[in-house]
């Protein structure tokens, strides 16, 4: 089999050494890992956050949360952060008190993944959708332990959409949505397009919020920049471009063995001719470059992210 017919199919195969695709797309180890380093991030922009000036515009509620102006003390309940427990007190009368404080209407974080077929693809590593899970989960994790509010948008068959909300209970569901098993799907359902999240994300996020993308991008068009540019004028845009290498760079080996992973057969695929593969790489190399010249245009904060890579970075 030609690589060139390879392409036209390219979503339904994986690498043999790709993980069992009817499994969640993390292990409660991986998730532990990240939940290690979304709170020691966390810590670090709050302390950082304390020797700043503070915010200008920032509008106070009549609800009590984990703000920074300082409302009342209250007896210590066993779901209380250990944080907030004012030891002065304490030391002072032997009982446990926390603050309380005016919560503040901070900004939110939306995050949105993409879980289509195309996505559910690896010839090395990780499918790239397992990283994409790995993404959104540090980011869910992040924004629990920074005490701000989640909204999600998982595109899918159907496209998941969860409203913003604080809470634990909140983002372990975004979480379960993220990393929820992705076996192959034979016959796609209609899934919504990058175009059609980027236009209702507009409607799930509010002025300061941050947004945070993930996916291949493959069907970005360049039209799509009215709506990231919409976007980017009220909220922080991060985007995770994620790939599998030989969405780089086609392989160069003599033979390459996948797995479809419809009916689990193998296939050995032959390598191009050297200047026909050239042409390839060169194909692929442009796409890149245009989805990326697309989300920087329109004042992204672009990542490209491997399969293989390691998330976060150390």
């Amino acid at each position: 089999m030609m690589l060139a017919e390879l392409f036209k199919s390219f979503n339904h195969f994986i690498h043999p050494a790709t993980a069992d695709v009817t499994k969640p797309l993390l292990d409660p180890d991986e998730l532990n890992t990240l939940r290690i380093k979304a709170s020691e991030a966390a810590q670090e922009n709050i302390t950082k956050m304390k020797s700043a000036q503070p915010l200008i515009g920032v509008q106070e509620s009549a609800k009590t949360g984990n703000g920074f102006d300082f409302e009342s003390l209250r007896q210590y309940q066993h779901t209380d952060s250990l944080r907030s427990i004012n030891w002065r007190v304490f030391a002072r009368t032997g009982s446990l008190h926390v603050n309380t404080f005016n919560e503040e209407r901070q900004h939110g974080m939306h995050i949105v993944m993409d879980r289509r077929q195309r996505m559910r693809f690896a010839t090395q590593g990780q499918l790239k959708v397992t990283q994409a899970a790995m993404v959104c989960s540090y980011y869910a994790m992040l924004a629990e332990y920074s005490h701000i509010s989640v909204s999600s948008t998982v595109l899918d068959s159907p496209t998941q959409w969860q409203e913003k909300k604080t809470g634990s209970q909140h983002t372990q569901q975004a979480i379960n949505d993220f990393i929820a098993a992705c076996p192959p799907v034979h016959q796609e359902q209609q899934a919504s397009s990058i175009s059609d999240v980027l236009k209702a994300s507009l409607l799930f996020t509010s002025p300061g919020d941050e947004v945070i993308l993930a996916s291949d991008f493959q069907d970005l068009l360049e039209s799509d920049k009215a709506s990231l540019y919409q976007l980017g004028k009220q909220c922080s845009v991060t985007a995770y471009h994620i790939l599998d290498p030989a969405e780089i760079t086609l392989p160069a080996e003599q033979t390459y063995r996948l797995r479809d992973f419809r009916d689990s057969e193998y296939i050995d695929i032959n390598a191009l001719p050297s200047d026909t593969l050239a042409k390839h790489n060169a194909l692929l190399q442009s796409k890149v470059s245009r989805i990326q010249k697309y989300l920087q245009e329109a004042g992204v904060d672009y990542h490209q992210l491997l399969n293989t890579d390691l998330f976060p970075k150390q």
